[in-house]
């Protein structure tokens, strides 16, 4: 035993100090929120530059109430719009439209609207702009041309807009989500996105760490380091203390991130606007999290011991390892299906099959908390194959952990399992 914690202890004390591990553990939050929150804030933000638009109107009838409908200002106060109305007789109107296109090309016109004579039934109208990828305020301006053309409409018809906009306003459907604790209000879009950075940190972490571990062996295995740890423990042991070394420093850069959250929650929430989503996130969550991540990372870590095992570098391991990659990447293909119908019974067969268990349980706890035999069911079905696992590719390292040149064929691999 003190030999496979002398294991653990080389492999944890060396990748936490590593500066991969700083990286990851520090940065890698700050940069992944950074991702998820920035392109939608910028893409809300104004772009803080005046709009300066000629109308030309052929009903006589949108820019009086277009004028009061786009009164934004900016930060400085100054009108976002400063639209001109331009009568245009109808043989005048190229030559017009040339003069306009060269302003816009100029920059000395932001864009010019065109509005036909008949907006009313056919509801078309033409905006031309040199930029049209600034869609908060296209949207800003279409938005005010359908309310005053639909409440044009709605007056030619002798109605009260007001009253009509009052007795077709839509409802707020609020969802909440109903468990063995209780009732707590809960959003799809609040939930989808909780669940799915759940599992997406389930599945980098396994794979990333799975990896480490199967460089790890190759590392030794191609610097002749393994033949001098040999020397002194057996095979087993050796794998035993790279798994559970590596696993660890998994486990420690979960418990900082976790850490992290609940003091930029604390802290910021009143600021970032990030108290209902962690209030929407139950403590068990993290309980299954870190569970699962145990039990997914003890079961592909073994597997990648295996390949290292078998594998004399780099690229060897990296063909190898397209079989195991695979696994990983189905439970992504299934997550919207399963967050749809989470007990349905593909969903129930497919997140009891262990190599698809540690997400495909995990995110249906998430969503909808399944039936405590089919969660202790899937636990103990991933402890099994774990187990049968460990027996099989600890067969495969006694003898491929020394061996150099060639990679063995499968029938070879299944060979060195079956022998005694």
């Amino acid at each position: 035993m003190n030999k496979i914690i002398a294991v653990i202890h080389r492999e944890y004390v060396g990748h936490v100090r590593s500066k991969g591990f700083f990286i990851g553990t520090l940065l890698a939050p700050v940069f992944m929120s950074a991702m998820i929150l920035l392109p939608g804030l910028l893409a809300t933000m104004s772009t803080g530059e005046q709009w300066t638009i000629s109308v030309i109107d052929h009903s006589g009838r949108i820019f009086p109430p277009l004028q009061v409908a786009l009164s934004d200002t900016l930060k400085n106060g100054q009108p976002t719009f400063l639209l001109r109305n331009i009568p245009v007789a109808p043989d005048r109107w190229e030559g017009i439209k040339a003069s306009l296109n060269d302003q816009v090309t100029q920059r000395t016109l932001s864009a010019y609207l065109v509005i036909g004579p008949d907006i009313l039934s056919t509801g078309e109208a033409q905006l031309y702009a040199a930029n049209v990828g600034d869609f908060t305020t296209l949207e800003r301006i279409e938005g005010a041309l359908d309310r005053i053309v639909v409440e044009l409409r709605l007056n030619n018809e002798g109605l009260d807009a007001e009253r009509i906009g009052q007795l077709t306003r839509g409802i707020d459907l609020k969802t909440l989500k109903v468990g063995r604790t209780g009732e707590k209000e809960s959003g799809f879009g609040q939930m989808f996105q909780t669940t799915f950075l759940f599992v997406f940190f389930l599945y980098m972490t396994i794979l990333l760490y799975g990896v480490t571990v199967m460089r790890g062996v190759i590392g030794d295995k191609s610097s002749r380091i393994v033949e001098i740890l040999l020397s002194s423990l057996k095979p087993s042991q050796l794998m035993a203390g790279k798994i559970l070394g590596v696993g660890c420093v998994g486990l420690t850069q979960y418990l900082i991130w976790i850490a992290f959250g609940l003091i930029l929650t604390t802290v910021g929430a009143a600021y970032l606007g990030l108290g209902s989503i962690v209030r929407m996130i139950p403590p068990a969550t993290f309980f299954y999290f870190i569970l699962f991540y145990l039990l997914g990372y003890f079961l592909y870590a073994t597997l990648y011991a295996g390949i290292g095992a078998i594998c004399t570098n780099e690229q060897e391991a990296q063909q190898s390892q397209f079989p195991v990659i695979a696994l990983l990447i189905v439970p992504l293909l299934l997550i919207t299906m399963i967050i749809k119908n989470p007990d349905g019974i593909p969903s129930t067969v497919l997140s009891l099959i262990p190599f698809f268990a540690p997400m495909l349980m995990f995110l249906r706890i998430n969503v909808a908390a399944p039936p405590a035999g089919q969660i202790l069911a899937s636990i103990a079905l991933l402890l099994a194959t774990i187990v049968g696992m460990i027996w099989a590719v600890s067969r495969i390292f006694r003898v491929g952990i020394l061996m150099y040149g060639k990679k063995p064929s499968l029938p070879e691999v299944l060979r060195w399992i079956r022998e005694r």
